[in-house]
């Protein structure tokens, strides 16, 4: 039960709503306000736990559920959680070992299964997290209730069953199997609302990709319209495409060369940094795996590094995308400071690396605040087919508050907006871009490979061709396409769509020559 005074309870179940509509950070600051006055509540620690591995602190997450198992060994959601923390951090093995005690405890437990399905679906071993739940999916009348179902996600009265068939629909779509995926995915769509926001929305996002497979991509398209939709209210209304525009006229007028020769007077000469932008789906991932392929460079992932301190220096209230309007707020020792902590981060993924990546497309918006601190920094920056790009951000469901995927003239407007800023980026700041092509890069992988190795100044390595065979994990929507050899098949995607996309087209298109 939650703590019994009043006002704690009301903040729990603020944290508990919070957590359930997917605002984790939010709903660990709450939790955390009720563990203030309620030190030894197991359940809001749980909770304040799962929401912290959600926010990007998985290491923190992970010591509190430690102590949780410690004061309880037979708790053993706190392993489920626990292994989501090394998923996160992209450490499979870790995950997998973690899961462990939970699955023994509790062999039939969807909860604990899903877990484990989904840790070899991020490990491209799709068909064997399918074949695991198959016998609950296709076979659950054996299975009686769905026991152990009780989880922070879960819930109680087995809604762990929803997510269970999330899972192996997606994992269905993977293997070839869309038919078999769309029919377990169905009874959930009927209830869909009923879900948390994030699962609500990965079952929205699964039909919507499983009938794309099938090869209804009218329908498709229909539905991923719906899941979208379903996001905005979740994420509190549409993105502001115009006032968006406007901030980007004013970060074009701020940024002048002046400016940024000012802020870069106490930069850092280090080479370390990679920084790989562009727009979501553009191929972001697939260079990074490719760079992270070699001996001497190191994938970071998509970090947050700066626009976290973009959202400190130049907070703006009820504005989902931060951007550093004021360059001379970026003085002092504030650009020492902030490329010492960046360089600690890098070197601490990247041990000896010589290059380190930080994947994070949106860093595009902060080029200035890059430039003053590394000048030496190297810029990849990946473009795709503008059509093909902003359907396949459609068709996903990205992490954090990107709601400008969430409507396709929002995302045509937006493309474009980011294709003037970059072209200012390029005439102000002396920082090396290389720009990589997408569809170049499918056509002609070795030559545009090696383009790539040379920019940044490391010897050639054949390895970087097999980027598949590299054991990593990409914690991104792309992780399971930068696990296969190099395709074609995305190449032209919008075509599908036809007519359907004319209001991509028309976004697109405005103040075009």
């Amino acid at each position: 039960m939650p703590p019994t005074r009043p006002d704690v309870k009301a903040v729990y179940a603020r944290a508990v709503k919070l957590f359930e509509l997917g605002r984790y950070a939010e709903a660990a600051t709450a939790a955390g306000a009720v563990l203030r006055t309620h030190p030894n509540h197991a359940e809001t620690t749980l909770l304040r736990a799962s929401a912290l591995a959600r926010s990007g602190k998985p290491g923190e997450a992970r010591r509190i559920l430690a102590g949780l198992l410690r004061a309880d060994p037979a708790r053993h959601s706190c392993h489920h959680e626990i292994s989501l923390t090394y998923l996160l951090e992209g450490d499979l093995e870790a995950a997998h070992e973690a899961i462990g005690p939970a699955l023994a405890a509790e062999p039939r437990s969807p909860l604990f299964l899903a877990a484990k399905a989904e840790l070899f679906q991020a490990g491209s071993r799709a068909a064997e997290g399918r074949d695991l739940l198959a016998p609950l999916i296709e076979g659950c009348s054996g299975w009686g209730g769905w026991e152990g179902s009780v989880g922070v996600e879960g819930g109680e009265g087995g809604t762990a069953d929803p997510r269970c068939r999330i899972v192996f629909a997606e994992l269905c779509g993977q293997t070839d199997q869309a038919d078999r995926g769309l029919e377990a995915l169905a009874p959930v769509l009927e209830t869909a609302e009923t879900l948390t926001a994030p699962l609500e929305r990965r079952a929205l996002f699964a039909h919507a990709a499983l009938l794309d497979k099938a090869g209804q991509h009218p329908e498709a398209l229909d539905a991923a319209t719906e899941a979208n939709e379903r996001a905005l209210v979740h994420r509190g209304g549409p993105f502001e495409s115009e006032a968006h525009t406007r901030r980007i006229d004013e970060l074009i007028t701020a940024w002048d060369r002046p400016a940024v020769e000012r802020a870069a007077r106490r930069s850092n000469p280090s080479d370390l940094p990679v920084f790989i932008v562009g727009m979501p789906r553009s191929g972001t991932s697939l260079i990074e795996q490719i760079i992270a392929s070699h001996p001497a460079a190191h994938g970071a992932g998509e970090l947050g590094l700066v626009p976290g301190l973009v959202a400190e220096v130049w907070p703006k209230e009820g504005v989902t995308l931060p951007l550093a309007l004021d360059p001379g707020a970026f003085g002092g020792s504030r650009v020492s400071r902030f490329a010492s902590g960046v360089l600690r981060e890098l070197r601490r993924r990247g041990d000896e690396a010589a290059r380190v990546t930080d994947k994070n497309p949106l860093n595009m918006l902060h080029l200035g605040v890059i430039a003053a601190a590394f000048p030496n920094a190297r810029i990849i920056h990946c473009r795709r087919d503008p059509l093909d790009t902003c359907v396949s951000c459609f068709f996903h469901d990205f992490v954090g508050d990107l709601r400008f995927t969430n409507r396709l003239d929002a995302l045509g407007r937006f493309h474009r907006d980011a294709d003037r800023l970059m072209a200012h980026w390029k005439t102000v700041l002396d920082l090396p871009v290389l720009d990589v092509t997408y569809e170049e890069l499918v056509a002609e992988q070795e030559g545009v490979t090696r383009s790539l190795i040379e920019f940044l100044g490391l010897p050639w390595d054949g390895a970087c061709l097999r980027f598949h065979e590299t054991d990593r994990l990409a914690r991104t929507a792309s992780n399971q396409q930068v696990r296969m050899p190099m395709y074609a098949t995305a190449v032209g995607r919008s075509a599908r769509y036809g007519n359907r996309l004319d209001p991509l087209r028309a976004a697109l298109a405005v103040g075009a020559d």
